[in-house]
């Protein structure tokens, strides 16, 4: 059995309000098998899948974090931070 790995695929500067597309396609099964993507967080994701858009805060922080998961149930999980600059 291959765990499947999940990973966020870049890292930008960021302003109050802006959208961003999260990209998680850098994910990988070592088996080859098909990924499932579960997007999570705070609030106001648009999009499935491997990619999602998501509003930077006016101030703070957000976490948004993916889980895959392969066909065999494995899972992992990768998160990136969402800060205004």
């Amino acid at each position: 059995m291959h765990r499947s790995f999940a990973r966020s695929c870049a890292e930008h500067s960021l302003e109050p309000g802006d959208w961003v597309t999260l990209d998680a396609s850098c994910s990988s099964d070592p088996d080859g098998r098909g990924l499932h993507y579960e997007w999570t967080g705070d609030d106001k994701f648009e999009g499935d899948n491997f990619c999602i858009g998501a509003e930077v805060p006016d101030s703070g922080e957000k976490e948004v974090r993916v889980t895959v998961t392969d066909s065999d149930g494995d899972t992992d999980t990768a998160s990136v931070v969402l800060t205004a600059s």
